[in-house]
């Protein structure tokens, strides 16, 4: 199975990173016949976060 996202999802990945956005475990992967979607890249413990976000912080 081809697992390979393609160029522009690593791109967006590396973007999201950037951002602030933390990805734990969990990767795009690409799914013969279903598109796209998300893998595990490691055993996922119960209540572990696998994407986090910050909120941005507005000055008033």
């Amino acid at each position: 199975m081809d697992e390979s996202p393609g160029k522009e999802h690593v791109a967006f990945t590396k973007w999201a990173i950037s951002k602030g956005i933390e990805i734990n475990g969990i990767a795009p992967a690409r799914f013969p016949g279903r598109r796209l979607g998300m893998i595990a890249t490691k055993t996922i413990e119960v209540s572990t976060s696998t994407i986090t976000t910050v909120l941005p912080q507005y000055n008033d």
